[in-house]
C-alpha cells in the first residue's frame, strides 16, 4: 500500500491597506495536483476590521455593515478563479474543501484572496505523492 507524502500549509490573508484598495490574498507555487484545505476561519478580531480611513475625512468602516458582510474566499490558479467558500458573521469556519488542479498543470500559482476587508486563517496541506 502506498504512502501519502503530505506538505502542510499555514497563511493567513490579512488586509493590505485601508480604503479604497482593498483585498486581501497569499501565494504560492506547487507542482502537485491536489490541495486540502483543512480549515477557513474569517477572523472575528473587529477592532482589526473596522479601521478609520487615515486620508479621508469622516469615512469610518461601519460595524453593522461589517456585521451583515459576506466574505468570498477565491482561488485563482493560472488565470482561473474559482469561489471556495463564503464566510460571515453566523458563519465563519469552513472545513475540509477539496482543491483538484487540472492533470496539464505541471507548475502552478495558486492564489487565494477576498476582495474585501478581512482577515482568514487557511491550514491545509498538498499531496507530494
Amino acid at each position: 500500500m502506498p504512502i501519502d507524502y503530505y506538505k502542510f500549509f499555514s497563511i493567513v490573508l490579512e488586509p493590505t491597506s485601508v480604503y479604497p484598495t482593498r483585498g486581501v490574498h497569499k501565494t504560492f507555487e506547487t507542482s502537485r495536483q491536489y490541495i486540502h484545505l483543512t480549515s477557513a476561519v474569517l477572523d472575528m478580531d473587529f477592532e482589526s476590521m473596522i479601521r478609520p480611513a487615515t486620508f479621508l475625512p469622516g469615512y469610518c468602516e461601519n460595524i453593522q455593515r461589517w456585521m451583515t458582510s459576506k466574505y468570498t474566499l477565491k482561488m485563482n490558479i493560472n488565470g482561473e478563479e474559482s469561489v471556495l467558500c463564503h464566510l460571515h458573521v453566523g458563519n465563519n469556519f469552513q472545513s475540509n474543501i477539496d482543491v483538484h488542479l487540472p492533470p496539464s498543470v505541471v507548475q502552478s500559482e495558486v492564489e487565494f484572496y477576498c476582495e474585501e476587508t478581512c482577515r482568514i486563517h487557511l491550514n491545509g496541506k498538498i499531496l507530494l505523492q
